[in-house]
């Protein structure tokens, strides 16, 4: 431990870099030193209590709120966006503020798994307007691509805008969400490319998915994969074509062939962010009840209605 000359000189140069805002190459030559001493010396400021930084997310939102999701449903994070004059502000300012929410919140996760949807893929193009850090990470699809033209479906390509946005590097997942049956999905998870996608979702560390309601549109092949569970067993909603009723129950079909990450390896991501615009509270109370999210960021109108059920 550095004795009380050194604290002295670790808390001169401490103040006149955080406090008088000189650079290192200023407070080098006030003191004394060299650079990367000053450097080495802020370092331990911060390493023996002389210094605390403290990271704050500005964008803090409707907290009394956020505090009733969280102790009613488990999450441990989240943003609540007021209401605004308008649907068309509130809109926006949905978007605009799960943005800067979400810089903070994924700045230091490494690897990083994004879902689908309208919601996602305008949020994606929400954040290629803002300022994001550049990361050292992976981010890679957590379900594959619809045959369909809506590009917010088409995962790949939302993963590699973000990953071009963040500079994380993009790992894609070549294979239809829905294969045409059993034996057509085995020859996609049997490939080498998804056994290193695999993988990733074992090391997922943060997920940013969205809640969608069922009937869902387009139409996730359900008819095929659920043949008539879904109605039968009343449907609330899906979570990466998940389905589950307003009890948060996953639904299982008999001929469900879909392509997206286990729900076991969902469970075990250190933060899984749903991000809620349109969805009924029906579908956004079933969600929040399977227990796999940890993190929501939604409406404060969509907020009161899910916690008056």
């Amino acid at each position: 431990m550095s004795n009380q000359a050194d604290l002295a000189r670790i808390f001169t140069v401490a103040k006149l870099y955080y406090e008088e805002n000189l650079t290192q190459a200023e407070v080098a030559e006030r003191v004394g030193v060299s650079r990367p001493l000053v450097s080495k010396m802020l370092s331990e400021a911060r390493d023996c209590g002389i210094v605390h930084i403290e990271v704050r997310n500005v964008v803090s939102g409707n907290q009394e709120l956020l505090q009733a999701l969280e102790k009613r449903f488990g999450l441990t994070g989240g943003l609540v966006v007021p209401r605004a004059k308008t649907a068309a502000v509130q809109r926006h300012n949905l978007y605009e503020q799960a943005g800067h929410y979400l810089v903070g919140e994924c700045s230091n996760q490494k690897n990083l798994g994004i879902g689908w949807g309208d919601a996602i893929n305008e949020l994606m193009w929400t954040l290629s307007r803002q300022t994001v850090p550049s990361v050292n990470g992976t981010i890679f699809p957590l379900i594959g691509e619809a045959n369909v033209s809506n590009k917010g479906y088409h995962t790949n390509e939302i993963v590699t805008m973000l990953a071009n946005y963040t500079g994380r590097r993009a790992r894609l997942l070549y294979a239809p969400a829905f294969p045409d049956s059993d034996e057509e999905r085995k020859l996609y998870v049997g490939s080498s490319s998804f056994d290193d996608l695999n993988e990733l979702w074992d090391k997922i560390d943060a997920a940013m998915v969205s809640v969608y309601d069922y009937p869902s549109v387009p139409d996730e092949n359900t008819i095929k994969r659920f043949g008539s569970a879904l109605h039968d067993r009343k449907a609330v909603g899906n979570l990466l074509s998940y389905f589950y009723d307003v009890h948060g129950n996953i639904i299982e079909g008999l001929n469900d062939c879909a392509i997206h990450i286990p729900l076991n390896k969902l469970r075990n991501s250190k933060k899984v962010i749903c991000f809620v615009e349109k969805a009924t509270p029906q579908a956004v109370y079933g969600a929040l009840k399977t227990g796999v999210l940890t993190h929501m960021i939604i409406t404060e109108q969509i907020a009161e209605q899910v916690l008056a059920i």
